[in-house]
């Protein structure tokens, strides 16, 4: 994280309980056994502070076995975690920065059951991820960057850059963290952004940096330590295997049905096995399947929005302002086969189920492009028309039919006199940009996913430097772009709810209706199906699989 546009599209996921001693497949019901879950890929690694920002595949994993400050609730809003309290103020310096000072929730121990939960495990565990892959997560950590440049210097100066981080222990129970600015979303990256986790420095501290990595990636006697609901007991890389147990040192009590203990397979015969009573749950990525769909689907609404990027350099104002109006919203998501409910149109950026976000029915929503076909024809009269627009379109990897959709796209501007050419790929990072940095495409689909429950998390790829392939930075010289920075800015210092609000429904408008650089057309649901006897068993918001409330229903 924080990959800018993420495709965070889970591979196909089976759940089977299996029972060592049948061999013929148990019934479609609950029954003794462990808890096998099986994955088209396995993690890649267990370390949450080294963890690559592309590795979508390790977060089931690691939000099963570990837990951050905070937490959100079903609506998306933060509660306390692994902190029970905490303060915010921002100090006297112009400008003034943002401190926080967490109070832990006492009491809590890592999975040995004997070595406590201490602020400085987040200490030493921030100054390591700071150092790692996803190093950039951390950037609001006042001295972050800081400790970046000196990875390379003198013991001495990497020591003083590690003390300079703005993350403290001052007591036990008691963690100062001071950021570079305020930062109204930091406590949702808490939540569920893993190198934010602590670790356990009383194990760790004085091991090298090779003996920390085995620690987490060879798992043995009781390690790696994990305060979550599981714990790792074995990782067979070779026979593509990991198990989990129930961590019973867990502060959070499981449930009267909670499961003790999953395997975790690789494989990819998830659907057959769900036909057999073998799994039962699996995702549902086949929109054949939707036509009628079976009784036990389920949906899960994301943090996501899919949206029509434009190449502002190619395609005019108006033209880019009239396809914005002669898009009908309703009649794409018809032809996916219901792979999106009606309630998913998107007409600013940002779901509604998004704390923060406007919501159906505000009038804020009329400043949005909206299907007008007189509208469109309006724009369109008297402009040039293209005598072809080019749409680039994922062609595989993805969890919705993006080919159907973009042949949708094509059908309703092909009625306005508008030609499309559409062109799949199955790199898009690589074929949407030329060698000299140009875009070689006029129009593309693609999906943002959220990476924590704050406006700010689906805005920002659209900054001066994000991966956002429309060329609207060049808008004017760049002031468009640097208007809209500077709303995000706003947004992220503001302290009441709704003038943040304001900030961020300001920023969507000019990126959607002002600049029209992009065209929101739907947030996606995830469908998945599952036996009506096991419950906790989802998907979050962000698109990952949940296991740690897991439990065989009573």
């Amino acid at each position: 994280m924080p990959a800018l546009f993420r495709q965070r599209a889970l591979p196909v996921v089976a759940l089977a309980l299996t029972c060592a001693a049948c061999r013929s497949p148990p019934p479609c019901g609950p029954h003794g056994g462990a808890v096998t879950v099986v994955l088209s890929s396995m993690p890649t690694t267990l370390d949450w502070s080294q963890s690559h920002e592309q590795s979508a595949q390790n977060y089931p994993v690691l939000l099963a076995v570990m837990r951050g400050l905070t937490r959100l609730d079903a609506r998306n809003e933060v509660q306390p975690a692994l902190a029970e309290s905490w303060e915010r103020s921002l100090t006297e310096d112009h400008p003034p920065r943002e401190r926080y000072v967490f109070h832990l929730r006492p009491g809590v121990v890592w999975s040995d059951g004997k070595t406590p939960l201490q602020a400085r495990d987040f200490v030493f565990a921030w100054r390591r991820a700071v150092l790692g892959a996803d190093g950039a997560e951390l950037e609001d950590l006042q001295g972050a960057r800081a400790l970046q440049a000196a990875s390379g210097a003198t013991p001495e100066a990497l020591a003083a850059a590690k003390e300079a981080l703005g993350v403290r222990a001052l007591d036990p129970l008691t963690l100062e963290v001071t950021l570079t600015g305020p930062r109204s979303y930091f406590l949702s990256r808490l939540a569920n952004v893993y190198p934010y986790f602590p670790a356990p420095s009383a194990v760790l501290e004085g091991l090298s940096e090779a003996e920390v990595q085995r620690h987490y990636n060879e798992p043995k006697d009781g390690a790696p330590l994990v305060l979550g609901a599981f714990r790792v007991v074995r990782w067979d890389r070779v026979g593509q295997q990991l198990s989990l147990e129930r961590n019973p040192h867990d502060f959070a009590a499981p449930g009267p049905g909670a499961v003790p203990q999953l395997e975790l397979r690789q494989t990819e015969l998830g659907a057959l096995m769900y036909r057999q009573c073998t799994a039962d749950f699996l995702f549902v990525d086949d929109p054949t399947v939707l036509v009628k769909p079976p009784a036990d689907l389920q949906r899960a609404r994301l943090l996501s929005t899919y949206w029509l990027g434009f190449n502002t350099s190619t395609v005019p104002l108006p033209l880019r302002q009239a396809i914005g109006h002669a898009l009908d919203r309703s009649a794409l998501l018809r032809a996916m086969a219901g792979m999106a409910p009606a309630d998913r149109e998107a007409l600013a950026f940002l779901p509604p189920e998004m704390p923060g976000a406007v919501q159906p029915g505000d009038e804020r929503l009329r400043a949005f492009p909206a299907h007008d076909e007189a509208r469109a024809r309006a724009l369109l009269e008297g402009q040039p028309r293209p005598a072809e627009l080019t749409l680039l379109v994922k062609g595989s990897g993805t969890f919705l039919p993006e080919t159907a959709l973009a042949e949708g796209i094509r059908r309703q501007l092909l009625s306005y006199g508008l030609t499309v050419r559409v062109v799949t790929t199955g790199n898009f990072s690589n074929d949407v940009k030329a060698a000299d940095g140009t875009l070689r495409f006029d129009l593309f689909l693609k999906r943002t996913g959220a990476d924590y429950a704050h406006p700010h998390t689906l805005l920002t790829p659209f900054r001066e430097r994000g991966n956002h392939y429309t060329d609207w930075q060049k808008l004017e010289g760049g002031a468009v772009v640097r208007r809209f920075e500077a709303l995000l800015e706003a947004g992220a210092a503001e302290d009441d709810p709704a003038r943040r609000t304001q900030d961020y429904v300001e920023a969507q408008q000019l990126l959607v209706t002002e600049a029209a650089a992009v065209l929101p057309l739907f947030h996606p649901v995830r469908s998945y199906r599952t036996r009506p006897w096991l419950s906790g068993l989802t998907v979050d918001p962000f698109n990952f699989l949940t296991l740690s409330g897991l439990e065989v229903a009573r």
